[in-house]
């Protein structure tokens, strides 16, 4: 699979649409070959989408945090039991649109349930630290 450079997140949303869609509507009869090739052009265009912000966003990342900083906040983001918090904290002070996009990176229905769950539990965490 060859990675597509320098496709955003309106590229990267569309083919989840695509994807997402396919599975809306998988049965028996569904074409195997198009799914694949649609799985195969998600992990092309999320290839060169990952690449684009290694290449353009991690600098701009380091101009204004350590290191020592960035990596406590990959941790934090992937191996702590807060870890479901990044996802409410990005949204906290964003705009209707920023959360809306933010939050619909998640399926529907897991969003209906998740959302609500994390932003009480990304609540309770900020007043617990007198945030």
């Amino acid at each position: 699979m060859r990675p597509v450079i320098g496709l955003g997140h309106g590229a990267l949303a569309s083919v989840l649409d695509a994807v997402d869609e396919e599975f809306k509507n998988l049965s028996v009869k569904s074409d195997k070959d198009h799914i694949a090739a649609r799985l195969d052009e998600l992990g092309a265009v999320l290839s060169g989408h990952t690449q684009h912000e290694e290449r353009e966003g991690v600098p701009i990342v380091q101009k204004y945090i350590e290191e020592d900083d960035f990596k406590a906040f990959v941790k934090f983001s992937r191996h702590s039991e807060d870890a479901s918090l990044v996802l409410p904290w990005v949204s906290d002070g964003a705009t209707p649109t920023e959360v809306a996009s933010t939050w619909g990176m998640i399926p529907a229905p897991v969003r209906l349930f998740v959302k609500p769950m994390l932003t009480r539990k990304y609540t309770k965490f900020t007043q617990n630290c007198g945030v």
